[in-house]
């Protein structure tokens, strides 16, 4: 029996007896308590790390074993990853599966192997460097950042900008199946719809090729023009609340654009800035310190590097190949977000 078969009968075992009754009561099924503060951490429940979690005749796997590799889980999504049996048990067996594996490597003497070593000590070492970080950030005393927020806030006003946000409905005529014709005809039908003064959510229901957005009725979240693509953005930067575009062309096909909201740029608070200054300046605090301490290393005076030794492991490129270049100007820049069919 696996080990999510055993965690499934948890669900169907009869609760005890009462002491007073007769009759067992009817199986419940377990329910998960839901905080009501945040779901992002799982209720601290005291579990000796030396607890035997699972085993076989081979191994044992400790909750000390099994916190190692949550561990490995980004903090904010382990509340959910534990509220399921059947992630647990994977993550369960996986464990038992590499610890029967190790011992199997000991008995066959692997770990003797002088490239097994190596991996060994290279691993151990990074796991080691791992925490010798964190200690020292640990150590670090942190002061009162308040005096430098505000500074960051007087010397950098660009940060405390908050660009014009725009809230869109719009609806995409796909050209997929379509010819350039076809879609703009359709799109020139939906914008005289729209002018007309008819529903939007119908308009959208029936012309949009955006699945997205068709289910709250063709609109948009509200976003800054940063978030959609160039020719979508250029035309709600001309637009007020209550414009139609023109038909506006992307690279998905032709859009119909109706201003719904714009919330003006404006210039925040210190007092609103002030928490998300504060961080900055205890983040950048934190890492000039760790640099400093990173940088006493490379800067070791005893160091020696074998520089004939690392032009033997360099590889060279053949006399009678020529290295392809590519110039800076042609790399692409990354996509900007794209409302998509």
């Amino acid at each position: 029996m696996t080990i999510l078969n055993k965690l499934i009968l948890l669900c169907i075992v009869p609760v005890a007896l009462d002491a007073n009754s007769q009759v067992a009561s009817k199986p419940k099924m377990p329910q998960a308590v839901i905080p009501q503060a945040t779901m992002s951490q799982p209720a601290s429940v005291a579990v000796n790390p030396e607890t035997v979690l699972a085993s076989n005749a081979a191994v044992k796997v400790t909750k000390a074993d099994f916190d190692a590799e949550i561990s490995r889980i980004p903090e904010s999504e382990r509340f959910e990853f534990l509220l399921s049996r059947a992630r647990i048990a994977a993550l369960l067996e996986n464990i038992l599966i590499n610890k029967v594996l190790a011992k199997e490597a000991i008995e066959q003497k692997i770990d003797q192997n002088q490239k097994v070593k190596d991996e060994i000590l290279n691993q151990t070492e990074k796991v080691l460097a791992k925490y010798r970080s964190q200690q020292l950030l640990q150590d670090i005393k942190v002061k009162d950042f308040t005096a430098a927020a505000r500074e960051a806030y007087l010397v950098d006003s660009k940060k405390s900008i908050r660009p014009a946000r725009y809230k869109p409905w719009h609806v995409l005529i796909s050209l997929v199946g379509r010819d350039n014709q076809t879609a703009k005809k359709r799109a020139t039908e939906a914008r005289e719809r729209v002018l007309r003064g008819d529903n939007l959510e119908e308009i959208a229901n029936e012309f949009s090729d955006d699945t997205g957005s068709k289910k709250t009725g063709g609109v948009l979240d509200l976003s800054e023009l940063k978030e959609y693509e160039i020719p979508f953005a250029d035309a709600l930067k001309k637009m007020k609340p209550g414009d139609v575009s023109e038909i506006v062309e992307t690279r998905y096909g032709y859009h119909v654009i109706y201003l719904t909201e714009l919330l003006p740029e404006k210039r925040l608070s210190f007092e609103v800035m002030k928490p998300e200054l504060i961080e900055e300046s205890r983040l950048a605090y934190l890492k000039s310190n760790f640099d400093n301490h990173l940088n006493r290393i490379r800067l070791d005076p005893d160091l020696k590097v074998n520089i004939d030794a690392l032009e033997v492991i360099r590889p060279r490129i053949p006399e009678n190949v020529k290295p392809v270049y590519t110039p800076p100007d042609t790399i692409k820049a990354p996509p900007r977000k794209v409302i998509k069919p």
